[in-house]
């Protein structure tokens, strides 16, 4: 384990989770379960997301769904409020996928692009069902 500030988040050794594949993954069946949930950002924007639920988003935001349901430690989701979803996927991974391969790169701005349809107001269903449009087209 790797000490940041205040927590401790995974090593590469000692994460549990192998890819982005896999958190893209269990953010389409997130959708898939919930596509009527609407996301209401409480700080404004995706600078104010908020990856764990609330009383305003019982669900939190996808991306804080999707990492807690695949394991990530509540620490580190809490580490990250507020920050975009790629920091936050480098350390739940222990890796920086950013330098992994292209595909990864890819997942990591569709990924990242459903965190933005999601804080404008879409549904899950919605925010996603238009990633993967542009993913299918990428």
């Amino acid at each position: 384990m790797c000490q940041y500030t205040h927590i401790t988040y995974p090593t590469k050794e000692s994460a549990t989770i192998a890819s982005v594949a896999d958190i893209w993954a269990e953010i389409q069946r997130l959708a898939d379960e919930n596509p009527g949930f609407v996301y209401r950002p409480q700080r404004g924007g995706s600078a104010g997301c908020s990856y764990l639920p609330d009383p305003v988003n019982p669900k939190g935001c996808i991306v804080g769904a999707a990492l807690s349901r695949l394991g990530v430690a509540q620490e580190l989701l809490e580490a990250y409020e507020g920050s975009a979803a790629a920091g936050l996927i480098k350390a739940a991974l222990g890796r920086d996928p950013l330098v992994s391969n292209r595909y990864e790169l890819t997942l990591i701005k569709v990924i990242g692009e459903v965190q933005a349809y999601q804080d404008a107001g879409w549904p899950w269903g919605e925010a996603v069902g238009r990633a993967r449009r542009k993913l299918a087209t990428a």
